[in-house]
């Protein structure tokens, strides 16, 4: 996981509006994060810790509506990406 830190952005949003900018995969204090800006919510950036479970997947730490779910890794065109709630991030080289 500690090699896929980067920036990302989704890859497969068709004509669906784009609401997550600024996608992070960082490790803060040892831990590793989701952070993404959400334009709903004009400027917050929302961290979501995650606790890698396997080479290929990650569980969201916490409670509450994204608690549990798990982020997994894909084959995309430009190699690896990540797969959560229906879309793709691939990182932006």
């Amino acid at each position: 996981w500690r090699n896929r830190v980067g920036a990302y952005r989704i890859s497969n949003l068709d004509d669906d509006l784009e609401v997550l900018k600024d996608i992070r995969l960082i490790i803060d204090d040892g831990l590793m994060v989701l952070e993404f800006e959400d334009i709903l919510s004009r400027g917050f950036t929302s961290p979501v810790p995650l606790k890698p479970v396997s080479d290929t997947e990650a569980v969201i730490f916490g409670l509450g509506q994204s608690g549990g779910e798990t982020i997994r890794v894909v084959k995309a065109r430009s190699g690896e990406a990540l797969h959560y709630s229906g879309y793709v991030f691939e990182p932006i080289p």
